[in-house]
């Protein structure tokens, strides 16, 4: 979300309890689960899978790759199964590999995703866009700088909000309301011609999965008009196949980013109202299923971002008076806030994570 004047709105903060954490599932779990019923990374050759299925131990000369137990270094045109080989190198017992980077176990499990669109990335108002590898926070290269944009847009204008599809390409929208289809790494930009109502030309937004542990993935937005003073938005979807359009489906208080998860859940940042919230919301309404107050970050908002990643949201903040953003956690079961990075030294203004995001890490 770029840079905003806005006047505080008062909201009713509508409060959820939080549960406990349920049993390991692919509707919770990236990774895989132990047999003790913990959802782990399964990176590891002892516990290794993905989506929620049972931890493989891979045999002797694999390793855990893309969730998949192979033999480094196995290429080639084709793929094997238990007792067979493929073209250009060979599989053990139990899983298989395929050129190009994909791999499956003996459960048949495919990895779709790139190791690209598994993370978050972010654009200052300047154009710089990076990558932000949350496992970082706090540490040296958290966030790795791609280039500078140069997408064609008019008079000017600047990168105002922006998400992240499973094809790991980012879907920017400038401070004019222009949109572009962005490769993560060669930054080459497509325009897309949308048609919009005039008050939601420019909007935060949020890929999510259709359903649970699905493939298949909505844009969610939250718009405004072109230099509003966004104390409402327009909410509703972009679809992202021509026709280009923005369908508004309901109105909302403040002005949220938007972001999504890989089990289907829509959350929204209100930076501006009275406590700041993340809540998440109905996909067919935009009403408050549940929030989480934010004392700590009241405040005038001038420029602020949004993504969930293995259980937290992250939040890229900064405030009036404020020289640059700073980046907060915000416990996905608690609510509760920590600053991992207090000055970034950027001015984050978007950031996306797409829908292959790991959901939970343990």
């Amino acid at each position: 979300m770029t840079t905003r004047l806005v006047l505080l709105a008062g909201v009713t903060a509508l409060l959820a309890g939080c549960g406990t954490r349920g049993t390991c599932t692919p509707m919770t779990c990236m990774g895989c689960c132990s047999r003790d019923d913990r959802c782990v990374a399964g990176t590891d050759a002892t516990q290794c899978g993905r989506n929620g299925s049972s931890c493989n131990t891979c045999a002797s000369g694999q390793t855990c790759a893309s969730g998949a137990c192979s033999i480094p270094g196995a290429t080639g045109g084709g793929s094997a199964t238990a007792g067979g080989s493929a073209g250009g190198g060979s599989v053990a017992a139990g899983g298989t590999a395929t050129a190009g980077g994909t791999a499956s176990n003996d459960a048949g499990f495919v990895d779709p995703c790139s190791d690209d669109a598994k993370l978050v990335y972010v654009v200052d108002s300047n154009g710089t866009f990076s990558s932000f590898n949350p496992r970082l926070a706090g540490m040296p290269g958290a966030f790795t700088d791609k280039g500078r944009l140069a997408c064609p847009a008019a008079g000017g204008a600047t990168p105002f909000s922006m998400s992240v599809d499973r094809q790991a390409k980012a879907w920017v929208v400038y401070s004019n309301g222009e949109l572009f289809r962005v490769d993560v790494n060669t930054l080459a930009c497509t325009r897309i011609a949308v048609t919009s109502p005039t008050n939601a030309k420019v909007y935060g937004m949020g890929f999510v999965t259709d359903t649970a542990g699905g493939t298949t993935d909505t844009l969610y937005v939250a718009g405004n008009a072109v230099n509003a003073n966004f104390t409402t938005s327009q909410f509703g979807t972009l679809s992202t196949t021509a026709p280009y359009a923005v369908t508004v489906r309901a109105q909302l208080t403040g002005a949220p980013e938007l972001t999504g998860t890989g089990d289907a859940h829509l959350w929204a940042f209100f930076p501006n109202v009275s406590p700041p919230l993340v809540s998440e919301l109905s996909k067919t309404n935009g009403m408050a299923l549940r929030s989480f107050p934010a004392a700590s970050l009241m405040g005038t908002p001038t420029a602020w971002a949004f993504a969930f990643w293995g259980g937290d949201f992250w939040i890229f903040l900064q405030r009036q008076n404020e020289t640059s953003t700073t980046v907060y956690r915000m416990n996905g079961m608690t609510g509760a806030v920590t600053t991992p990075i207090p000055n970034s030294g950027r001015r984050i203004v978007g950031a996306g994570v797409s829908t292959c995001a790991p959901i939970m890490i343990e």
